[in-house]
């Protein structure tokens, strides 16, 4: 789950900094530090699973090959071609928009204790010529729980619970109604 809204900042000519903390879907009925499930409406069981986070982004944006966590959990994702195919294919984005897909290594989820939080910092190069006031950026996060050594695979609906034939929940945060860009300032650096 996102635990603070994105935002970030123009940090040179060529380059914005998204900024966000995520933090563990708590079991039901627990009260850990993340209170709220996802679009599965599950929490985080005490099994292994791999991390997925994607950002929709302009097209002609420079991702970085691998992100990682600035604190809380220390986590690192690298980029990944079969969740990038995915959520281009099924999920939502404009023409003048494109996703990178980046997957964790194998985690363990916290199970009853829940909540564990790390905060990201993604460096993005902006498009040559992209002549936009702002930035637009929307991270998503899910999570790949079956045949983890298997390329990511989501079901027809990518915000839905339900993983028949699929081996991913693809977004499980934030929900379709939240899907909306965030906005990264780009006046100019002093």
């Amino acid at each position: 789950m996102f635990k603070t809204p994105v935002t970030g900042e123009r940090i040179s000519k060529k380059k914005v900094e998204v900024k966000f903390k995520v933090c563990e879907s708590d079991v039901s009925g627990e009260s850990g530090r993340c209170p709220k499930t996802g679009n599965s409406g599950e929490g985080t069981d005490a099994e292994p699973g791999r991390v997925l986070i994607g950002f929709r982004v302009p097209k002609g944006t420079g991702a970085p090959p691998q992100i990682r966590s600035s604190d809380g959990f220390p986590i690192v994702l690298k980029k990944v071609i079969s969740y990038k195919r995915q959520l281009n294919a099924k999920a939502p984005k404009h023409n003048n928009e494109k996703w990178y897909g980046y997957r964790s290594d194998v985690q363990m989820g916290s199970g009853d204790t829940g909540g564990g939080e790390a905060t990201f910092r993604v460096k993005f190069k902006i498009p040559k010529g992209y002549g936009k006031r702002n930035f637009k950026v929307r991270p998503v996060l899910g999570v790949q729980a079956q045949a983890l050594e298997s390329p990511v695979a989501c079901g027809p609906d990518v915000f839905d619970g339900d993983m028949t034939g699929a081996n991913s929940q693809c977004i499980d945060s934030p929900a379709p109604s939240d899907m909306k860009n965030a906005r990264i300032p780009l006046k100019k650096k002093g």
